[in-house]
């Protein structure tokens, strides 16, 4: 009976340390997962920041441009 008794334990014990395995594991993927869905947000803000930029320095050429057209048309 010690050695059946024995038995279990140990058995109940790799299962313990599978479900410890497990729940870690799973612990770390939703770590994971939080860190890439902040990440992506950030990245989001970082693209939107820099279609602005962009836009910005578009409409800046358009007016360096206009400048430019009316300073040549006044010399004409």
């Amino acid at each position: 009976m010690n050695g059946t008794s024995n038995g279990n334990f140990h058995h109940s014990s790799h299962r313990h340390e599978e479900n410890i395995l497990r729940d870690a594991s799973h612990g770390t993927l939703v770590n994971r997962e939080q860190q890439l869905r902040e990440e992506i947000a950030k990245l989001r803000r970082e693209e939107q920041a820099l279609r602005e930029r962009d836009l910005s320095i578009k409409q800046d050429i358009v007016a360096v441009r206009e400048k430019m057209m009316m300073t040549s048309d006044r010399r004409s």
